[in-house]
């Protein structure tokens, strides 16, 4: 699914923190603030994956229990693991790791 492909919605419009570098998104482990504002943008992400999912196949990722923190712990994982990437991946990655749900 081209909608679904995390290089292709880099292409259009995504912004703000998904974008960045892991590298990046590493240095603001220390800032609550921050942390709290990149796990929302993550779920956000998820949550338009998860609406262009149902128009398309009915089906979504279950979303349930995500709360920041442990969005952020999974997203900071993925970077230690994966420096190179961008959050995006990151999100997206956590997003095809959750259930399928109808």
């Amino acid at each position: 699914m081209l909608i679904l492909s995390p290089p292709a919605v880099a292409q259009n419009d995504t912004s703000g923190a998904g974008f960045h570098p892991c590298a990046t998104a590493m240095l603001v482990e220390t800032d609550e603030r921050a942390r709290w504002a990149a796990a929302q943008w993550v779920l956000g992400y998820m949550t338009g994956l998860n609406a262009a999912s149902i128009a398309e196949t009915r089906r979504f990722r279950d979303l349930r229990g995500m709360a920041p923190e442990i969005v952020f712990a999974y997203v900071r994982r993925h970077c230690e693991r994966n420096p190179q990437d961008r959050v995006l991946r990151a999100a997206h990655e956590l997003w095809r790791s959750l259930p399928v749900a109808e």
